[in-house]
Formats: structure tokens, C-alpha cells, sequence
């Protein structure tokens, strides 16, 4: 397995493998808080009569982020659909840096 990291393309591949590994928990942190004012507004659209209001707390907080994607027992449906959103980005993206496809190899 680490023969597959050495050569000319070991820095383009690890740099790839970096640039993966803090991008998708960036994007998905920042998506994370806005969440709960889209979901008002859809409401809202449905309950006539709901005061338009902001329903955002405060500025982005790490606990219910790594509550989110750590699909602990207990969890709401929202915060399980979070987490399971999460991995499905983050897995494939480390899995196809450490299983490159066969026509990579």
C-alpha cells in the first residue's frame, strides 16, 4: 500500500488527499447553521399566518457539528440525516484516495 504513495505522483496525490480531508467538513460546517432558516421559510410558505422572523442562533458553534455527523443513539432525524450526509461526502472521497481506480494504479 505504500508503494501506491511513492513516485512522481505521491505529492499531487497526498496534497489531494489534504485538500479533501478539510474541505468537506468546511463546506459542510458552513451549510450546517443556515439549515434551520431555510426549513422556517418552507414552513411558513405551508402555515399561513407565522411571523417572518430569524430562527438562526448564534454564530456557528462546533458542538451540534460534531453531534451531527457523530450518529449517536438519541439523535433527532434531522441531526441523523446530517451526520449520514456527511459521511456519504467524506467516505468516497478517502476511499478513492486509498483505493485509487484500477486505470490510476
Amino acid at each position: 500500500m505504500l508503494r501506491r504513495w511513492a513516485g512522481p505522483r505521491a505529492l499531487p496525490r497526498a496534497s489531494a488527499l489534504l485538500a479533501n480531508l478539510l474541505l468537506i467538513p468546511v463546506v459542510f460546517a458552513s451549510l450546517l447553521p443556515p439549515v434551520p432558516q431555510i426549513f422556517y421559510q418552507l414552513y411558513r410558505r405551508f402555515r399561513t399566518g407565522l411571523p417572518q422572523q430569524w430562527v438562526l442562533g448564534s454564530p456557528f458553534d462546533w458542538g451540534p457539528f460534531w453531534h451531527s455527523i457523530a450518529l449517536v443513539a438519541g439523535s433527532s432525524l434531522s441531526q441523523i440525516g446530517s451526520g449520514l450526509l456527511f459521511w456519504s461526502l467524506f467516505l468516497p472521497s478517502l476511499l478513492m484516495h486509498v483505493c485509487p481506480p484500477a486505470q490510476d494504479r
